[in-house]
């Protein structure tokens, strides 16, 4: 429910797995949650915390807190939807969206002889090998992106070898190698489809998608992944949230299925 190894805060995440919940119809609009007892005890945390991360979910207008009455939901759940999170994990963001995503693996491999664009958004030497990764991800046995990721090996030696922990680089990062992304740039554009690629997606080739270009950084400003993101626009749009509410002020991107 909560990592309490993750460097992301507490409240937060609890906040993140409330909004899931409330997205999934566990509770419905003007519905009354648990009592902040009942709730802190559930997820193992002060009432404090607790209340950071009632009143994160009310800042964001999902909930309202009445004093004699509790907190309740504030909206129709069916609009709730589940904002990117660091770390930042595809198949993660779809669980906590209510799906259930597979993955199958394309390649895992090492390269030896990256190109400068690669050696580049890494920030790598001439003698510095790659590990490639190409996923393709399902959503209701639907395929809706596929997943270029590149890492530095010697971050994350013999990588290309080890099972993912749930289906995540982010996640095996974290614990295999106790390797955590710390901020994220993307990049969004759009793109036409190739061939190989559209076979992969069941998708016409030279089909306009969109791609999410991906650099991830540790604490001390080393790059740990390059990752480009494909997307059917049918199958899988993106909404883009700005708010003066969220504590860093910038944008964030939402993934929400649609098939």
């Amino acid at each position: 429910m909560i990592d309490r190894e993750s460097p992301v805060s507490l409240y937060y995440q609890i906040a993140t797995d409330l909004r899931s919940r409330i997205a999934r119809g566990e509770w419905t609009e003007k519905m009354r949650l648990p009592g902040e007892i009942d709730l802190a005890g559930e997820y193992q945390v002060s009432r404090m915390t607790l209340r950071q991360a009632l009143a994160y979910l009310e800042n964001e207008g999902i909930l309202i807190r009445k004093r004699g009455v509790g907190t309740l939901i504030r909206i129709d759940p069916k609009r709730v939807g589940t904002p990117l999170n660091f770390p930042i994990s595809f198949s993660r963001q779809m669980r906590e969206l209510g799906f259930s995503p597979t993955v199958k693996a394309v390649h895992a491999k090492i390269i030896s002889d990256p190109t400068p664009d690669i050696m580049t958004n890494l920030n790598l030497a001439e003698s510095d090998q790659v590990a490639s990764f190409k996923r393709l991800f399902f959503v209701n046995e639907h395929p809706v992106a596929i997943i270029n990721s590149m890492l530095p090996h010697h971050l994350c030696p013999d990588i290309i070898n080890k099972k993912l922990y749930h289906d995540s680089l982010t996640a095996t990062l974290e614990k295999t190698y106790g390797l955590f992304p710390v901020q994220v740039d993307q990049r969004l554009s759009a793109t036409l489809l190739s061939s190989e690629d559209a076979d992969l997606l069941k998708a016409n080739p030279g089909s306009a998608i969109f791609e999410i270009t991906t650099r991830s950084h540790l604490e001390d400003g080393r790059i740990i992944e390059f990752a480009k993101t494909l997307c059917v626009g049918d199958r899988l749009s993106l909404h883009i949230n700005i708010s003066s509410l969220d504590e860093s002020g910038k944008t964030k991107f939402e993934y929400v299925a649609t098939i």
